[in-house]
């Protein structure tokens, strides 16, 4: 089954998630699209949620199934709720997000914010290392940075050098031909 992408505005992002369980049904949904299956037998008939914890236990064999386990909210004690908003920020923010930022934001401690986001940021570079560069590729450089009191540019600058590679491949009757014109001479 393919997953699609669904944008999100603001408005949009909080009037869906309202509320923990909110959050920890969009978890399960996203995860177990025909339903959360228990991790020992296989079936998908489960009692009420516990109170105290995230966990489901299986009526068939008693495991106790957690929906957040094997992912990045694995054994947090940190409201899912904190976490969906703190994935928000992160993507919605181009330049980066600081611990120091988030956890002012969320109203939670540093060290927790910083956690949060090594966690986060850990999973989007696995995630990242399983792509590869397909069809066309092109390369570029570019530099970033404050420029120096003498601005120089391009290989002379003091700024750090980035390489950058896009991949795509071209759609049928869209984009430029790459053939020799017949008129060309040659």
């Amino acid at each position: 089954m393919e997953k699609r992408y669904h944008a999100r505005n603001l408005m949009d992002f909080f009037t869906t998630f309202t509320t923990e369980e909110a959050c920890e049904r969009h978890l399960m949904r996203v995860r177990w699209p025909e339903g959360m299956p228990c991790l020992r037998c296989g079936k998908k008939d489960f009692y009420s949620r516990l109170k105290d914890r995230r966990a489901y236990q299986c009526k068939a064999c008693k495991f106790f199934n957690r929906p957040t386990a094997g992912t990045i909210f694995h054994r947090t004690r940190t409201p899912l709720l904190h976490w969906f908003v703190a994935l928000f920020l992160v993507a919605f923010d181009k330049r980066g997000l600081s611990a120091l930022l988030l956890a002012e934001e969320l109203g939670l401690r540093y060290e927790t914010a910083w956690a949060m986001l090594h966690r986060m940021r850990r999973a989007m570079a696995k995630r990242d290392a399983s792509y590869k560069l397909r069809g066309y590729v092109e390369i570029d450089e570019m530099f970033i940075g404050a420029p120096s009191q003498a601005p120089k540019s391009g290989r002379g600058t003091d700024q750090t050098p980035i390489l950058v590679a896009v991949s795509y491949t071209p759609i049928k009757g869209v984009g430029r031909s790459h053939g020799v014109r017949k008129d060309a001479g040659g």
